[in-house]
């Protein structure tokens, strides 16, 4: 099991570190750094006066220079703020200091340059489980063991195309019910996708009996492939519902077209009697036409004397009564003129 399923604090010097020194504290006072009075860390020394400090001493002081309580050397206007690296030899010195391990269990005192090393690296080292709701802590060896049976380790479902993740204890079912497990067809054996188990046995499974589409017999998919559907009684099946088909559809079609024949008689009857009508009104507009006109002419060719005289006016009027009475004009205003007309005879 991989063993980023567990990891361990960031591993920090324990502070103040001089008090992890096991022996040799007189050499500790030689590299105590000025500023934090503790064993330095990081280790450089002034050019100027020789005293060594801690790297992170130094970067805080640079930092704010304006407080006092920030100083880098033992006498800071000596020193111009220029430093150097440890030498070999001044390295060796600094290594006779034995600093022990801050793990409970370790009793290893290791040298100082090997100190931050074996405290990423110590056996009694501090592990957490990182499995989420998993609060397990332990030693290395202990948490190897663990990222193997935590029951609260994500497992990815082994199964193509399934995203899904499980608990070690919800494995035996997720891969029970899983939509993407193999299955065997129930009928033809072969290896499918459980989801895919509808789809299978509708389009693809040998063994599916389907309606044959020409005598709607039942048979089985591979059996309708290979032979049925060139069976000659189920073609002349087939040919039979054709024909019975296409004698159904025939009569449908001719009863669709008598019914648009009757419409189209019916609407060529009333187009007949509304063209009559037109050539009713039409002729009675001409008659009306010359009834005009000869009444015009009638009164245009009247000469009216100027003194008051009745025998005109009543020659005129007969005329134009004439000419009602004589026109073919037919209509419910003819009526009138008749009336006039029999008036004028009285």
């Amino acid at each position: 099991m991989e063993q980023t399923s567990f990891s361990a604090d960031e591993v920090k010097y324990p502070l103040p570190l001089k008090d992890q020194v096991g022996e040799n504290e007189i050499l500790v006072n030689n590299f105590l750094c000025p500023n934090c009075k503790d064993l330095v860390r990081d280790p450089l020394i002034c050019r100027k006066c020789g005293k060594p400090c801690c790297k992170e001493c130094i970067e805080k002081y640079n930092e704010n220079k304006n407080d006092e309580k920030n100083y880098q050397c033992v006498d800071k206007d000596k020193c111009d703020g220029t430093y150097r690296i440890f030498t070999i030899k001044e390295r060796e010195y600094l290594d006779f200091i034995e600093l022990k391990c801050i793990y409970a269990g370790c009793r290893k005192r290791v040298n100082y340059s090997d100190y931050k090393k074996h405290l990423d690296t110590c056996e009694f080292r501090i592990y957490h489980c990182n499995n989420k709701s998993c609060t397990v802590s332990g030693h290395l060896e202990d948490m190897k063991i663990h990222a193997i049976t935590c029951l609260y380790k994500l497992y990815p479902c082994p199964n193509q195309n399934c995203k899904e993740s499980f608990h070690s204890n919800q494995k035996e079912t997720h891969l029970k019910n899983c939509e993407f497990r193999e299955i065997g067809c129930n009928k033809c054996r072969t290896k499918i996708i459980f989801i895919n188990k509808e789809n299978h046995l509708k389009n693809d499974c040998p063994e599916t009996l389907i309606t044959c589409e020409f005598c709607g017999e039942k048979v089985k998919r591979k059996d309708y492939l290979k032979s049925h559907s060139k069976n000659a009684s189920c073609l002349k099946k087939a040919l039979e519902d054709l024909k019975k088909k296409f004698k159904e559809d025939m009569e449908m079609k001719n009863s669709e077209i008598e019914n648009l024949n009757k419409l189209y008689n019916e609407e060529l009857k009333k187009m007949k009697e509304k063209e009559e009508e037109v050539n009713v009104l039409t002729k009675s507009k001409i008659d009306f036409q010359k009834k005009i006109e000869n009444i015009q002419h009638i009164i245009s060719d009247t000469d009216f004397p100027k003194n008051e005289s009745e025998a005109p006016l009543l020659t005129v009027k007969n005329k134009i009564e004439t000419v009602v009475d004589d026109s073919v004009y037919v209509n419910t205003d003819s009526n009138f003129y008749k009336k006039r007309s029999n008036k004028g005879s009285k």
